[in-house]
């Protein structure tokens, strides 16, 4: 990310607890501190900006380097905030899910179709009047597939460690 921005910046590692129903958890995460308003509005040009939520879409940077290892780890870091791996013990059945705008689950699942060889898939509305989607694939073939490949050229220092862990668990039990 930094090549691509030219950022020459410090990128902070840090962390947050949070607390929800009484389970606390503490994520880890990097930060870009832009205090350059030159940058600022060199993000902003390619889609990086406040509100991101309900404007969300995938970044032409990354779509112009046509670059199969980037496009995945930009998946993967939306994944990362943004999606889950679920596994349904009484179907024996597992689900990958990433939630967005209809833009960005639209390109994603572009991408998805292209280099995991999946079928497509109806999106459905997660936030009434919203635009608030949810991309689903289920079954252990193609929620695993699509995991393995998002997880292909990370490194322990670039994944989001629960998620991985989760992951490999779930593979761990499917193949039993």
């Amino acid at each position: 990310m930094k090549k691509i921005l030219k950022y020459t910046g410090p990128i902070l590692k840090t962390s947050a607890t949070l607390k929800h129903k009484g389970i606390i958890k503490t994520f880890k995460f990097y930060l870009l501190q832009i205090n350059d308003l030159h940058m600022f509005h060199k993000l902003n040009a390619i889609g990086i900006n406040k509100s991101k939520t309900l404007n969300e879409k995938f970044l032409r940077c990354i779509i112009n380097t046509k670059n199969e290892k980037i496009i995945s780890f930009f998946i993967r870091g939306i994944y990362d905030g943004d999606g889950s791996l679920m596994y349904d013990k009484k179907r024996k059945s597992t689900c990958f899910q990433i939630v967005g705008t209809k833009q960005l689950l639209y390109k994603i699942q572009y991408y998805l179709m292209r280099y995991c060889h999946v079928n497509k898939t109806v999106l459905t509305r997660n936030i009434a009047k919203v635009n608030h989607f949810a991309l689903r694939y289920r079954g252990n073939i193609q929620a695993i597939r699509i995991s393995k490949w998002i997880y292909r050229h990370s490194h322990p220092f670039n994944r989001m460690d629960r998620k991985f862990s989760k992951f490999c668990n779930i593979k761990g039990v499917i193949k039993k």
